[in-house]
């Protein structure tokens, strides 16, 4: 602003450096207390149980983090340097993300004191006076009561707090601006003379080394300073004395550094492809699910398929591929051109996209919507939800840091926040126009809708997503060669969230039992629940929340997916050929069942309508509808028995047909035309709706009938004379 307003002219100068040495602000100590560092286990392991898949992998990882989190645990408990930082009594500003954060900010803030005597709150979320309320009370409090005040985004500017001892940051932030707003309240004229300290929970003091440097400028100009007048040299050092930086968890931040690169999706991804080739490589030594999963592993994740991967699968015989290897290895080398797999041949620039939402951050304090009227806001919106699978632990650490409930309930989804009940109707629709928008739904996204929807539902929305750029070309091109081979694609199932857990399940209960024995057991169960229910065990979409899940579809969800896993062995057995067998006559038994009670529905419709049919049209009654369609579609599959049953309803009211015949060729011949279906007197709307009725009973002869009327009629008087009456219908009106 010195060079914009004054051309670079000044006529002083004077650096944090040098208030704080002349003593015109407080010295602050700075105490890194990365609670956060527990956030980054979490997500490691939250990362290790979506992506490594087999147990031995799993435990394996799983007691790494284990004893990362014991020794995290204990350098934050025993650390007695802190503690003397946290005397009781004075005035606390806690700088919170976001409203939802606030209370478990609260927890960690009480667990550190033994009592609290006052609490205040201001957020956005509050109306102007009651902020103003809150802080008028915080400011009032007295000196030695221990006071906090829980903020978002209200004080980051323009707001001044008097006799702030202590500031908790809270609020993960890579915006110098707001990292030293928030130290700005805490340097305030009126504590230069006492101890101020900052608390980082959040570990901004990795993200912004500028208090290493402030420390670096302090020492540099009391040098300068006590070379010009050596007198100062005594309070100079005092001052640098009482400016600290306690950091006791930086030595096992760095290690969780390097295990959060380890336990990256790509790295865990990538360990996990190479158990999946081991196992199809040695099929000998593992079991049936194994195996299964190592071929859904290869189909799911070619995108992290490597040189070396593709080089080893491609030697693998009598195991579906994905169509990735319709590629020879020359070809396949060229595609990646230099890159390690083709997640990273095709990636966008994820940084240039971080690099944007950080600055949209900093200026709005909130993420982009992709529902947003502003459209450069809503294309950057796009691009992270398009990206945001390709981040790595800092970006979606950030992203969390903003994710709230005002945010669309697909965003949210899709960014995997916590949610309770979904408006399924809501999501299909935030869905479809995502979808227009340009984006490309995640398998967050997939796994909710399949909780809901059916498969042609399901399949309506995989259909009408995009991809865009050269990875679409490319799949295209390799659609279009596997065409040509014909390669059968693996089981459309075996994409599915829920069917990889049961792959797991079926693994682990496989390691307690002999694989004959379970198989047998498992023939049994499957057929007890076919004849108990009537029906096959089949896929069904399990819903969110355990207590809504139907238990006996769940059990004959589980009992599916063994079957599947388990095909070659129930065959190889002969288990396979008697459950379809079963499976054939249990849908004869239904179908028979159905049709029984339909007919029934059918006949009864008739006698109460004195002769008249269901009709698919001309009616609001969707039950007649159905009984309509019904007759429509299975009436060349009906028994003998049935047709007699129908025939004896209808030979009741044997002139009805025959009537509607004669009055509807006698009304083509007077007018020239057919009856209209909207805007006529009722009668003639009458008489086009029993004609529908009827018509699916007419003979091929009376339907000639009306073929011979339709063919000598005048069409444009016909059509003349209905347009004359529909006028004199509305000059009635």
């Amino acid at each position: 602003m010195n060079n914009i307003l004054f051309d670079g002219v000044e006529a002083s100068r004077l650096t944090l450096a040098d208030a704080i040495l002349e003593g015109i602000l407080p010295t602050p100590v700075y105490v890194s207390y990365n609670y956060s560092l527990f956030d980054e286990i979490e997500v490691m392991e939250s990362r290790i149980a979506k992506f490594i898949g087999y147990p031995e992998d799993k435990m394996e990882c799983y007691k790494v983090l284990q004893e990362l989190k014991t020794r995290l645990e204990k350098t934050l408990t025993a650390n007695s340097d802190t503690s003397r930082y946290l005397k009781t009594g004075g005035k606390i500003i806690a700088f919170s993300s976001t409203k939802d954060n606030i209370n478990s900010d609260k927890l960690i803030v009480e667990s550190l004191f033994d009592k609290i005597d006052n609490t205040y709150y201001v957020h956005s979320g509050k109306k102007r006076d009651e902020n103003k309320e809150a802080l008028k009370k915080f400011r009032a409090a007295p000196a030695d009561e221990t006071s906090v005040l829980y903020s978002i985004d209200i004080l980051n500017q323009g707001v001044h707090v008097k006799d702030v001892d202590k500031i908790f940051m809270m609020r993960k932030t890579t915006s110098p601006i707001i990292y030293f707003q928030q130290l700005g309240r805490l340097l305030s004229y009126s504590r230069r003379k006492d101890e101020v300290v900052v608390f980082d929970f959040v570990n901004n003091i990795r993200r912004h080394p500028v208090i290493y440097c402030l420390y670096e400028d302090i020492v540099r100009r009391a040098n300068e300073l006590t070379l010009a007048d050596p007198s100062n040299k005594e309070r100079y050092e005092h001052i640098i004395d009482n400016f600290k930086i306690v950091d006791e968890t930086s030595k096992i931040s760095e290690e969780i550094d390097k295990y959060l690169v380890l336990f990256s999706k790509d790295n865990l991804l990538k360990r996990r492809l190479y158990k999946a080739v081991s196992i199809l490589e040695n099929p000998t030594s593992y079991d049936e699910a194994q195996r299964f999963c190592a071929v859904v592993d290869i189909n799911k994740y070619f995108k992290y398929i490597d040189i070396e991967l593709f080089e080893r699968i491609s030697k693998i015989d009598n195991v579906t591929k994905p169509i990735i290897f319709n590629l020879s290895l020359l070809e396949f080398n060229n595609v990646l051109n230099g890159k390690e797999n083709l997640n990273q041949r095709f990636s966008k620039s994820i940084k240039k996209v971080y690099i944007e939402m950080q600055n949209f951050v900093d200026l709005n304090n909130r993420l982009p919507s992709i529902f947003s009227d502003d459209i450069e806001e809503k294309e950057l919106a796009k691009k992270i939800l398009n990206s945001y699978n390709m981040f790595n632990n800092d970006m979606i650490c950030y992203v969390n840091s903003y994710l709230e409930s005002s945010l669309s309930l697909y965003e949210r989804i899709m960014y995997d926040y916590t949610i309770g009940s979904i408006d399924i109707k809501l999501l299909v629709s935030q869905v479809k126009e995502a979808i227009k928008l340009g984006c490309v739904l995640n398998e967050k996204i997939y796994e909710v809708l399949g909780r809901y929807l059916s498969e042609e539902e399901l399949k309506e929305i995989y259909d009408s997503v995009s991809v865009y750029g050269e990875y679409r070309t490319f799949l295209d091109e390799l659609n279009k060669r596997n065409n040509d081979k014909k390669q059968q694609p693996l089981n459309e199932y075996a994409y599915h969230q829920q069917f990889e857990e049961s792959i797991f399940q079926t693994m682990n209960e496989l390691y307690k039992t002999n694989i004959d024995d379970y198989v047998d057991k498992l023939f049994k169960e499957i057929k007890e629940y076919m004849i108990k229910y009537n029906t096959e065990p089949s896929f069904y979409h399990i819903p969110p929340k355990a207590e809504n899940i139907d238990p006996i579809k769940l059990k004959g969800y589980r009992l599916f997916c063994k079957r599947i896993i388990l095909a070659q062995k129930l065959e190889e057995k002969g288990y396979l050929k008697e459950l379809n067998d079963l499976a054939i006559k249990l849908k004869v038994d239904e179908f028979n069942k159905f049709t029984g009670d339909k007919v029934k529905a059918y006949i009864d419709f008739i006698i109460t309508h004195e002769g008249s049919l269901p009709s698919a049209k001309n009616t609001n009654s969707s039950f007649e509808v159905g009984l309509a369609k019904f007759y429509i579609k299975n009436y060349k599959d009906l028994s003998l028995e049935n047709i007699e049953a129908i025939n004896r309803a209808k030979s009741k009211f044997p002139s009805k047909k025959e009537i509607v015949l004669a009055q509807y060729i006698d009304f083509i011949k007077k007018h020239n035309r057919k009856p209209m279906v909207k805007n006529a007197p009722e009668e003639e709307l009458e008489l086009e709706s029993e004609f529908n009725r009827w018509f699916p009973y007419f003979t091929d002869e009376e339907k000639k009938l009306v073929a011979i009327a339709l063919k000598s009629v005048n069409k444009y008087k016909g059509l003349s004379d209905a347009y004359i009456q529909l006028q004199k219908s509305k000059n009635k009106l």
